[in-house]
C-alpha cells in the first residue's frame, strides 16, 4: 500500500490511500488537470507516465509518498 502525506499537514488529515503504483500515477494526474487547468502554462496533454514521475510531481507539489506493509 502506498500512503500520500502532506509534509505541511502535522495530524496527517489529508492521508490519501492506494493499493498501487498504478493508482497513485492515476491521481497524479487527474490532480493536475483538476488543480492546474486554470494556470497560464497548462497543458491539457500533460501525462504523467510512470511511477517516478508521480514521486517528483507529488514532492513538487507538497507531498510525500510513503510505502507501507499493510
Amino acid at each position: 500500500m502506498y500512503i500520500k502525506i502532506n509534509y505541511e499537514d502535522i495530524i496527517d488529515e489529508s492521508r490519501e490511500e492506494y493499493s498501487s503504483k498504478e493508482e497513485v500515477i492515476k491521481d497524479a494526474n487527474r490532480y493536475y488537470h483538476e488543480y492546474f487547468f486554470k494556470d497560464g502554462d497548462y497543458d491539457v496533454n500533460f501525462k504523467i507516465k510512470n511511477f517516478e514521475e508521480a514521486l517528483v510531481f507529488w514532492e513538487a507539489n507538497g507531498y510525500k509518498i510513503i510505502l507501507t506493509m499493510d
